[in-house]
């Protein structure tokens, strides 16, 4: 995949996630790339299991080690102090897109 559609398909990606947060008030808060489905008609990045997610007002009581997938979890997931939110799982997205790009993980993998 060229990078430009990489970032075609991935800017729709986050958009869409954009919509679940915007209009459902949901977090994801287990996005990686095992929770992320590529379609082949038409080619998109679509996320999925959404058994780890929660309603924006309940995310503070969520369960230790939810979304915590190592270098693809924002750093307020390994805080039970800080309330993950939208912007947890636009990291974690980040992080896909930097690994689809450059086929390394991001950190040199440390997490």
């Amino acid at each position: 995949m060229s990078p430009f559609i990489a970032i075609s398909k991935f800017r729709q990606f986050v958009h869409g996630l954009c919509q679940i947060h915007d209009r459902l008030r949901i977090v994801h808060g287990d996005i990686h790339p095992d929770n992320t489905v590529v379609g082949s008609n038409p080619l998109n990045f679509v996320p999925i299991d959404f058994g780890s997610a929660w309603a924006e007002e309940h995310a503070t009581s969520s369960e230790v080690g939810d979304g915590n997938r190592g270098h693809y979890a924002a750093p307020e997931m390994h805080d039970p102090a800080v309330t993950p939110n939208d912007l947890s799982d636009q990291f974690s997205a980040t992080v896909i897109l930097y690994e689809l790009l450059t086929h390394t993980l991001s950190f040199d993998g440390l997490g």
